[in-house]
């Protein structure tokens, strides 16, 4: 059997998963599947925050930093692509940032229009600009003109 009922004592009565471990007494060990998928999911932020501090914190076309949930790494050339870097995991920081490299952080509006063709893709390993000051009643312009 791969998976039983056992009390976590954290979650209570879940399913728990048999993982091979030679060190442990039968061979296997039983995880929690909550414990495991909390443990994952800290993970991934952790990796994403790292990764969003390296390449400027920010949109590059925008300068949006409000929410890192909305910010993405958009890959400049999509035939260097190795793997995606949003559902990806089981991957070492390193082999992120090698793919962070080939990419631009964006936010989800901007990378909306980057993939409908609105707007070209800044280069990758572009940094935020300093924005200019908004013109009087007007809107702020872009940190990345896409018209340059």
């Amino acid at each position: 059997m791969r998976h039983v009922l056992v009390r976590c004592p954290r979650h209570g009565v879940v399913t728990h998963y048999r993982t091979a471990d030679p060190r442990a007494a039968g061979g296997y060990r039983l995880r929690c599947s909550r414990c495991t998928g909390e443990a994952v999911l800290r993970r991934k932020r952790k990796v994403k925050e790292i990764l969003v501090a390296e390449a400027g914190g920010c949109c590059q076309v925008c300068g949006y930093d409000r929410c890192i949930g909305n910010l993405t790494f958009h890959h400049i050339d999509p035939s260097q692509k190795r793997f995606p870097m949003s559902t990806c995991s089981g991957k070492s920081l390193a082999a992120f940032r090698d793919e962070a490299a080939k990419c631009v952080l964006v936010c989800a509006n901007c990378h909306g229009e980057i993939e409908a063709g609105l707007i070209p893709s800044p280069p990758a390993g572009t940094g935020r600009i300093a924005p200019k000051p908004p013109p009087p009643g007007g809107v702020a312009p872009r940190l990345f003109d896409p018209g340059a």
